[in-house]
């Protein structure tokens, strides 16, 4: 009877350092079970489980501050790694796969006030797919596509009603081709086409009324009769430098590029 009493005081010892055992590292130094890594504050930088050197479970990361910034879920057997990733303020601000440590598939962003702003399709880190952005109320605000990065086919863009604002191309990612912006009532405010990035040939302005206001005229992006450049000039070389980004006010009314 007295000699049990120090055999289960042993294995209650050898329970309690198991339960608590982390940082710990096998004898070929591979990380094994439960490590904690912290910030030099003393607060934890991030924790997780490692299995013969390898992250399996899920993967937890803060700032220095204590906030949690991302979890990271690994599976035993398999490359794809699911992230999510937060704001300060513990909303999410982003969420997708990685595949060898690259982005993978669908990701999709997030604003502060918990609105999707985007979906984006992933192809070894780069942009590969239909992208989409959406207004706060989930309405579509962009449509574009993209090849290993590059900006391909269609550029829409959207009116927070869903009318048409603007109609565009892209080839070998530079615009090509028709491009057509319109009034917030439909009307079409500006057509004309672009060869390789710059502005070409003839380009029409619209009055809201829907009849023509000026014909402009452009060679390899530069108007043909320089005393023609006004504020529909401005209009377009503001567009150009923005292409690409829409303007979405979140609901804190700061605005979402």
């Amino acid at each position: 009877m007295h000699c049990r009493v120090p055999l289960i005081i042993t294995i209650m010892l050898m329970l309690t350092l198991s339960a608590t055992a982390q940082n710990v590292t096998d004898t070929e130094g591979r990380k094994q079970g439960y490590w904690v890594k912290n910030h030099p504050n003393g607060k934890i930088m991030y924790e997780g489980t490692f299995k013969n050197d390898k992250p399996t479970g899920t993967f937890k990361r803060y700032r220095e501050d204590g906030t949690l910034s991302s979890e990271l879920t690994y599976p035993e057997k398999e490359e794809k790694v699911t992230a999510v990733f937060y704001y300060p303020e513990g909303k999410k601000s982003a969420e997708g796969t990685y595949v060898a440590q690259k982005k993978e598939g669908l990701w999709k962003f997030y604003s502060e006030t918990g609105f999707l702003v985007s979906e984006e399709e992933y192809y070894g880190d780069l942009k590969h797919g239909l992208s989409y952005k959406y207004y706060p109320d989930g309405t579509l605000a962009e449509k574009l596509a993209f090849d290993n990065g590059m900006k391909t086919g269609a550029w829409l863009q959207y009116y927070p009603d869903g009318k048409i604002c603007l109609r565009a191309e892209y080839i070998g990612g530079k615009l090509n081709g028709p491009f057509s912006f319109y009034y917030p009532d439909g009307k079409l405010q500006f057509d004309g086409k672009y060869k390789a990035d710059v502005r070409e040939g003839e380009w029409i302005v619209m009055n809201e009324n829907g009849t023509v206001k000026r014909i402009m005229k452009y060679r390899e992006g530069k108007l043909a009769d320089p005393a023609e450049a006004d504020r529909e000039t401005k209009f377009l070389d503001d567009l150009e430098r923005n292409k690409g980004k829409i303007s979405i006010p979140d609901l804190t009314g700061n605005i979402i590029k």
